[in-house]
């Protein structure tokens, strides 16, 4: 039997998404009008959503993951964004949850941590 209650209670979130910074990269392609050349610009930026709540809300950090040629890579630009992320919670609190929708950095950190000798020749 269906219950037609309207009490549901959801779950309590398991992290605290204002404790948290949210990361992400970005990467266009745009062909130069008047040459015809082809350019590849990339992005990043991260999300630190401790304040989202006060009037002031959380802060905005936009970053230039500063690739050239076969580094400019939208990896770069998602490792930019995490790189800045624990730089400023280096500077401000402890705990640190970082959000990224990126499972191939993630990837990457895990082998510069677990087997460095492996990345040694990577671009990123």
């Amino acid at each position: 039997e269906i219950s037609s209650s309207t009490d549901y209670s959801p779950q309590p979130l398991a992290h605290n998404w204002t404790q948290g910074i949210y990361t992400d990269g970005c990467k266009t392609e745009e062909i130069d009008p008047y040459t015809g050349r082809k350019t590849t610009i990339t992005g990043a930026a991260c999300y630190d959503a401790y304040e989202a709540l006060t009037p002031e809300g959380g802060k905005l950090y936009l970053i230039n993951p500063n690739g050239q040629c076969e580094t400019n890579t939208i990896n770069r630009a998602e490792l930019s964004a995490i790189l800045q992320a624990l730089i400023i919670r280096e500077t401000t609190r402890g705990d640190l949850t970082i959000y990224t929708d990126s499972l191939c950095s993630i990837y990457m950190i895990q082998k510069a941590l677990k087997k460095p000798v492996l990345i040694r020749q990577k671009k990123h």
